[in-house]
């Protein structure tokens, strides 16, 4: 509202909503042992970046408190050993509500990657990767941390997982075919060790693209990968043509 001054301005008058408070506490899911030094983040909906400013972190009995904007909110807690959780609801200005977090800890999976001649191989990228993430519902690895990692220069590399989650390790590297894991399964705090990512010596394919006139175009990018030709009869030389093949 305004109130007109003497000069016939008017006066904004803002009156501004009580905040809302959160607390409650972090524990690990398993053993009820409570968690120093996890975030709790505040979002606008759940599974989305916080507002900014925003966060609590727990103190040495696993206790939190932060204030939220009224309304419908998110909430999540993360810890760098623990799967991120997420909650959402909705509360009222100057409310004063509570929630508890019981996070699961990271599974972790240990091993190597290596040619199929024998080799490591360094600078592959591991990902962990739920088996249905077509699924309505199911969990986005990534999404609740347990995020790709770069293997190093002995082809070793160690990466946390999702427990309780059926998954498989997806292995990428320029210049190589891909390959994936056998399904694993792992509970909280379970580690895996001493598994060895073979990446096969695929095939090596040349060719030349060419226009409908056939003539010969430059610059065109060709992208091998896995699928079935169309009709699934088909060859690669009756789609493209005779092509050399030598091993890579």
């Amino acid at each position: 509202t305004g109130t007109p001054t003497a000069g016939g301005a008017k006066t904004a008058i803002v009156r501004l909503e009580p905040s809302a408070v959160i607390s409650g506490t972090v524990r690990d899911a398993k053993t009820n042992a409570p968690l120093a030094g996890a975030t709790v983040e505040v979002g606008l909906v759940s599974n989305v970046s916080g507002v900014a400013g925003r966060a609590g972190i727990t103190d040495a009995s696993g206790t939190y408190s932060v204030a939220v904007p009224a309304g419908s909110f998110g909430l999540s807690s993360t810890h760098p050993s623990y799967a991120r959780h997420f909650v959402s609801g909705r509360i009222t200005p100057g409310q004063h509500g509570t929630h508890d977090f019981a996070l699961e800890q990271f599974a972790r999976v240990d091993g190597v990657v290596v040619e199929e001649a024998g080799p490591p191989v360094s600078a592959a990228k591991i990902s962990p990767t739920n088996t249905r993430m077509g699924g309505m519902g199911l969990p986005n690895f990534a999404a609740n941390g347990a995020t790709p990692v770069i293997s190093g220069p002995d082809g070793r590399f160690s990466v946390r997982v999702l427990p309780g989650h059926d998954f498989y390790l997806h292995v990428t590297r320029k210049g190589l075919p891909q390959r994936k894991s056998a399904v694993m399964k792992l509970g909280a705090g379970e580690r895996k060790s001493a598994v060895t990512l073979t990446i096969p010596a695929g095939v090596g394919v040349t060719g030349r693209v060419l226009d409908p006139a056939g003539n010969p175009l430059s610059g065109a990018t060709v992208v091998a990968g896995p699928g079935v030709p169309p009709g699934g009869k088909e060859t690669l030389d009756t789609l493209m043509g005779p092509m050399e093949r030598n091993p890579v």
